[in-house]
């Protein structure tokens, strides 16, 4: 707070604080320091990259589910004590080198001013992504403190899951994580539900959900996974009508060491184009067994990005993101089978003819899915031979080979 205009050149100065607010919250101020502004300082406080409308920022997201562009953005304040001038923020996306700047052609102090700026994307290759941002000025040299000047942000483009969480993407500096469960809440031991927005552009195959598991899960707790409509959530606080449900799966001592669940449905769930919440409810056997799932902070996100029910109670918001993912990988279920070793398939990436190769004799049964698991083409080998993809549209296929001693599931890239 500048007070500098009501202040000046005073002997005594008084500073009298009202609460005005309900009773629901207070603020409690001690070790009050009056101190002079510097000269210049701006501080880029907060940026980020989203890729949908309502300024949800998702870390993990499909090449399907962008759009033509993304938004990216950063927020700055002049904490100093005079104006800064043709403040311009750059933003950069790598790898790709795309780029986004916006001036500002005079912040006054203690203001702060947002950049906002759409970026065409094409297609962006599956892999992480970095956007760095940063200040200048007219008084760059004359800044006390450049150190917060720049800020990073991290995004992951991955086909195989749609995670809003930005759990190990983040940058390691800026993550913060906590968690919540089942014993989180008064009555809340065996039902809380932990849900997760999710808005899908073009219709999208769900397999399973992933839940990343905290510190403090025991062994024997479980989850029952479910899809709802964001109407029913929302507005009727109603959770017995899910679009799909998993059975109760118990979580096992791996579960717990690998620090995630994944929850299977028995067949892909198809959303349509739409927003849905992607929810895991909680069992702990009165707590017996306590479960708790990663809630990730890192980032400020619209208070319904994040919800949780109490039993008995209503459904809260908090402007989070809890680690409940969607999985869209077709052989997530097939991935839990015995895995058959000693197969192999070359080139890959391939323009059409993929060589395959095993060690096994007998009958290999194989099958070719697309990404959204749709079976496009079946073929019997015994033993080493060729599987033939040429006119099938360039993309990534999953292989599966099923044979008496297991099951393996390749992805293959056709050029």
């Amino acid at each position: 707070m500048n007070i500098s205009s009501a202040a000046a050149n005073q002997p005594v100065v008084y500073l009298q604080f009202q609460w005005e607010g309900g009773w629901e919250y207070f603020w409690a101020i001690d070790n009050i320091v009056l101190s002079q502004l510097p000269d210049y300082e701006r501080n880029l406080t907060n940026a980020f990259m989203t890729h949908i409308d309502g300024g949800y920022e998702f870390h993990t997201i499909p090449q399907n589910q962008f759009g033509s562009s993304i938004t990216l953005g950063a927020d700055v304040t002049n904490q100093g004590a005079n104006a800064q001038t043709n403040l311009t923020v750059p933003a950069t996306v790598n790898p790709g080198g795309l780029t986004a700047s916006q001036t500002f052609a005079n912040v006054d102090p203690g203001a702060t001013v947002s950049m906002s700026q759409t970026v065409n994307i094409g297609t962006l290759a599956e892999g992480d992504y970095t956007i760095s941002y940063s200040l200048t000025s007219d008084q760059d040299g004359l800044e006390t403190n450049p150190d917060n000047d720049s800020y990073t942000r991290t995004f992951r483009v991955n086909n195989l899951s749609y995670a809003l969480d930005g759990k190990g993407i983040h940058p390691t500096a800026i993550e913060n994580l906590t968690s919540l469960g089942s014993n989180s809440f008064t009555g809340a031991a065996d039902g809380l539900e932990v849900m997760t927005y999710y808005q899908c552009r073009v219709p999208t195959a769900v397999y399973a959900i992933r839940a990343e598991l905290a510190a403090g899960t025991v062994a024997g707790s479980a989850i029952i996974a479910s899809i709802h409509d964001t109407l029913n959530v929302l507005q009727n606080d109603n959770l017995n009508q899910p679009i799909s449900q998993t059975d109760v799966i118990t979580l096992t001592a791996t579960d717990v060491t690998n620090g995630y669940v994944i929850a299977t449905f028995d067949n892909p769930v198809n959303l349509p184009v739409g927003a849905f919440y992607a929810s895991v409810r909680l069992l702990s056997n009165n707590n017996a067994n306590v479960i708790r799932i990663v809630d990730d902070v890192t980032v400020p996100q619209p208070n319904i990005a994040s919800l949780i029910y109490i039993p008995n109670d209503q459904v809260y918001g908090n402007g989070n993101a809890s680690a409940v993912r969607l999985v869209l990988d077709p052989t997530i279920g097939i991935q839990e089978s015995r895995e058959l070793v000693g197969v192999g398939m070359y080139p890959n990436p391939t323009t059409g003819l993929l060589n395959f190769t095993t060690i096994w004799g007998g009958n290999h049964a194989i099958e070719v899915l697309d990404i959204l698991g749709n079976q496009v083409m079946t073929q019997r080998l015994n033993g080493n031979g060729t599987i033939d993809l040429t006119g099938m549209a360039k993309g990534v296929y999953m292989v599966r080979v099923e044979h008496a001693n297991g099951t393996m599931v390749q992805r293959v890239a056709l050029d």
